[in-house]
């Protein structure tokens, strides 16, 4: 499955990354179980699982860093549209926040 991915990410320097469709390929408990292996956060801002009230795959809302002695920060928004190309996540499961009541 994905396991084989967790080092390679790791090893790479990852400061942060936004989930992307195929990460849930293999279901939500699959993905959940490796992104928490990872040395970095997974994100996702603006989608929330109905069922546990948190951010979709444990994700972090924002991340915050510093890069050449300036402070950086991070969020992931995904579009409603995003979620069909989810196999493993039905759309009545999450609620999308507007991504533009961010701003």
């Amino acid at each position: 499955k994905v396991a084989h991915m967790v080092p390679a990410l790791n090893a790479i320097g990852i400061e942060a990354s936004c989930f992307g469709n195929h990460d849930f390929d293999f279901g939500l408990e699959t993905l959940e179980t490796y992104a928490a292996q990872c040395n970095f956060p997974w994100i996702i801002s603006n989608c929330i699982d109905k069922h546990t009230k948190k951010p979709l795959g444990n994700g972090l809302t924002t991340h915050t860093f510093t890069w050449a002695g300036r402070k950086i920060g991070l969020m992931g928004l995904i579009e409603r549209e995003w979620l069909v190309t989810l196999g493993t996540i039905s759309l009545d499961e999450v609620f999308v926040l507007n991504f533009f009541s961010f701003f």
